[in-house]
């Protein structure tokens, strides 16, 4: 069981949407097989979030910190329940949904992020590619191959 009985709004710079910790009253069937640094993995506590960078659901394993250490991507929350519903017997009863409004979304991932976000475009980290840094200012990826066809078509006209 979880130390937190409560999930992060964030895990791996993606918001959780659905949450469930393994309790005594759900039992681990094994029907999964994974390994970390070559040891075989048992009950974990698990997470449904969606990342912005692959556009999909993703399925977590997760230790006691809510620190993932496996994952599986699904094209809706549903289908990432789904196998966790066929490797934990009863976890049906122990899902929560998140239900974060799309504002509260935004500033979990601002505080996640510590700020840092493209001062041109507003894009967070994990919707871009990188991220660069200057005198207390950010640009993205995007924003830098925008200017940078600007610039050249400037230099033609």
């Amino acid at each position: 069981m979880q130390d937190n009985e409560q999930a992060p709004p964030i895990i791996d710079s993606s918001v959780v949407r659905a949450f469930a910790i393994v309790c005594s009253d759900v039992s681990f069937t094994g029907k999964q097989c994974i390994f970390v640094d070559g040891i075989k993995v048992g009950p974990a506590s698990l997470a449904v979030t969606f990342n912005d960078s692959c556009n999909d659901y993703l399925l977590l394993l997760c230790d006691e910190l809510w620190q993932s250490f496996a994952v599986a991507g699904f094209p809706t929350v549903e289908e990432a329940i789904e196998p966790a519903e066929r490797w934990y017997a009863g976890i049906s009863r122990h899902w929560v949904q998140t239900n974060f409004s799309p504002e509260e979304d935004r500033r979990h991932l601002l505080e996640y992020f510590d700020g840092e976000m493209c001062s041109f475009c507003a894009a967070l980290p994990n919707q871009v590619e990188s991220m660069f840094e200057g005198n207390e200012a950010w640009i993205c990826d995007k924003c830098v191959s925008e200017f940078s066809t600007w610039l050249g078509e400037k230099k033609e006209n």
